[in-house]
């Protein structure tokens, strides 16, 4: 992310917590120079945010039940299933806001890969890898690493889950995920087998032009398939 995209983020993070004034965010971005970057739906919506997190502050309790840290994918989860029972529930997220376009857009996604909604960790070379050293992409944003994966929406293999079962992990076979995956879809296709309706994730039936025949020759190939060649076809 450039300089100028570093601080439009930081700017919206300071409204979303609401830290920063409708005036003085207007005046520090024409300040910036950076007003541009800034259309009027993005910033009525993060506005909208950041009146709902000042709310939020004036409400914090003295206790809660559950104090849920991180808000990934799975801490969202867990805080969302545990609020359904009643129970009071805190979530504590040292991310910023989900607002980077680099978030909503696919097309630039690759950008958070070492940019500041990741947490930059250096992962534990391995032979499987060649013993190489590199940083593993983890989220630093609310949403954690599904708000830095291109707007994927995928499953782990049906295998990998059997081998959990088959080590032990009663409960964890692909037979057992199947029905948490469709629950939480709402695939624009009918319901079936495989896909689920009524979920909170949307998930569209039809992606354009662009298949797996445009992707695998230039990779076969030995080309590299690039996020940019991808998103232009």
């Amino acid at each position: 992310m450039s300089n100028q995209g570093e601080m439009a983020q930081a700017l919206l993070d300071q409204v979303v917590y609401g830290k920063m004034s409708r005036r003085r965010f207007l005046a520090a971005a024409g300040a910036a120079g950076i007003a541009a970057a800034f259309s009027g739906a993005m910033v009525e919506q993060v506005f909208a945010a950041g009146e709902n997190q000042s709310a939020n502050q004036a409400q914090l309790k003295d206790g809660y039940d559950y104090i849920v840290v991180g808000a990934g994918a799975s801490g969202s989860v867990i805080a969302g299933e545990l609020s359904k029972t009643g129970a009071q529930v805190l979530v504590v997220e040292s991310g910023g806001a989900d607002t980077a376009p680099t978030i909503s857009n696919p097309s630039v996604w690759f950008y958070n890969i070492g940019g500041p909604l990741d947490w930059h960790l250096p992962i534990t070379p391995v032979a499987q890898l060649n013993n190489r050293k590199f940083n593993m992409a983890l989220g630093h944003v609310l949403g954690g690493g599904a708000s830095i994966n291109a707007l994927v929406w995928s499953r782990g293999m049906a295998r990998d889950y059997d081998s959990w079962e088959k080590e032990g992990a009663k409960g964890w076979g692909f037979k057992d995920v199947l029905p948490v995956y469709k629950a939480q879809e709402d695939w624009e296709g009918s319901a079936n087998e495989w896909r689920g309706v009524g979920g909170p994730v949307t998930l569209p039936a039809n992606f354009g032009s662009l298949n797996w025949v445009q992707i695998m020759p230039p990779v076969d190939s030995g080309r590299r398939a690039s996020p940019a060649r991808i998103a232009s076809g």
